[in-house]
């Protein structure tokens, strides 16, 4: 049997994943593999994740978005599909 936490090939979205348990959840899912994308509203903090994360040598981006408002939420899904061409977590 496999890694049951074998994120490779996956692309994992957090939200508030510039700071506290979303920033956890970034490199959480990094460490199994995944590409991250690290959402916040603070781009600052999102972008700091994404460095660390990339200093695992994983694929990550940040993205600034405001999630209670729906046209940012469609900005920030159509920036990940564009990018990676799926969301998969």
């Amino acid at each position: 049997m496999g890694n049951l936490f074998d994120l490779s090939k996956r692309v994992a979205l957090v939200t508030a994943g510039g700071h506290g348990l979303g920033n956890e959840y970034c490199e959480a899912m990094a460490g199994q593999g995944a590409d991250v994308v690290c959402n916040d509203i603070s781009m600052s903090l999102a972008r700091e994740t994404v460095g660390l994360i990339k200093k695992h040598g994983h694929r990550a981006i940040a993205i600034q978005a405001d999630v209670p408002k729906p046209d940012q939420i469609e900005r920030m899904v159509n920036e990940v599909v564009s990018e990676f061409g799926k969301i998969d977590a």
